[in-house]
Order: structure tokens, then sequence, then C-alpha cells
């Protein structure tokens, strides 16, 4: 497996972030698996870039079928595409 970009999922309702080095597939696994968890626990996506995008709700993000990107929305319903290469 190729060695990927690090994510950085933090729930936000914890202060410390946590730093995990993810093969390509295990990526959006993860956050996939974020977006299933009962309960549900909001959480932000970082890029390599600096750039935050809190998911306080399932509801706000969108994995393509591949896993090649995803599109986190916010309350004003703005989208923003995010290549799975660019996460950290």
């Amino acid at each position: 497996m190729l060695p990927r970009p690090s994510l950085r999922l933090k729930p936000c309702s914890n202060a410390i972030s946590t730093k995990i080095d993810f093969g390509s597939d295990m990526l959006v696994d993860v956050i996939r698996e974020f977006n299933r968890a009962v309960p549900f626990q909001p959480y932000e996506i970082r890029t390599n870039g600096g750039e935050r995008r809190r998911v306080p709700h399932p509801d706000f993000i969108f994995v393509a079928p591949k896993g090649n990107w995803v599109m986190v929305t916010d309350r004003d319903d703005r989208p923003r595409h995010i290549s799975t290469l660019l996460i950290e």
C-alpha cells in the first residue's frame, strides 16, 4: 500500500486532535465510520493547506462512491469539494 497523507479528524467536543496515517481506502472508510457512529459526534476535516471543514451532522458530508473526493457543506449550503489526496 502506498503512503497517504495523514487524516486529522477532531471530534468537536475534544480539544486534542488525533493524527493517524492511513492507506487510500482506509481514509474513506474512517470518514464513513465517523458518519455512522451512534451517537454521532461532530468532527472536522483538515486539508494540507490548513483549511478546516466542520461536519456537524452526517447530512453535511458526501463521500464519492469511489472515495476520490468528499463534499462538505456548511450551514448556509455552500459546498466544498475536497480531494482525499488533500486531507491530512
